[in-house]
């Protein structure tokens, strides 16, 4: 391979990564095999690429969410973002919700609000919020 000539991110990703980042001067080889070391004057830079991406989807993510109140409400939030509810866990409404709006549930946050109430559904005894979308 001509050294200044890169391997081709399709057929060898890890060493197009490696090469581009010695490259680039963000990193060097470190002693110890398998280990790079991030230049100090590069790290902003380093924290910028990976922070930035997350920071815009997290804004979007917070820009397209909605926490309706009843079924009605969920039904229109659904048709251009998330829906955050309660949810009672059954698979009976689930369904409803797919088969009125295309969405299903697509996460259940580890770190729930500890709030307790009806499920937005069919108003059953619920304790998980959980974010309801529609693939795409």
């Amino acid at each position: 391979m001509k050294k200044n000539k890169l391997p081709s991110r399709c057929e060898n990703f890890s060493e197009w990564y490696n090469q581009m980042v010695i490259k680039a001067e963000l990193a060097d080889y470190a002693p110890v095999r398998g280990c790079m070391v991030v230049r100090p004057y590069r790290w902003a830079l380093w924290e910028n690429i990976q922070s930035s991406p997350y920071s815009q989807a997290l804004d979007y993510r917070q820009a397209h969410t909605h926490s309706p109140s009843d079924y009605n409400s969920l039904i229109e939030a659904l048709k251009n973002g998330w829906g955050f509810s309660l949810w009672c866990g059954s698979a009976e409404c689930e369904a409803k919700v797919k088969e009125d709006t295309k969405a299903t549930t697509r996460c259940i946050p580890l770190n729930q609000p500890g709030e307790e109430g009806n499920c937005i559904v069919y108003g059953k005894p619920a304790k998980l919020k959980v974010y309801f979308a529609r693939a795409y």
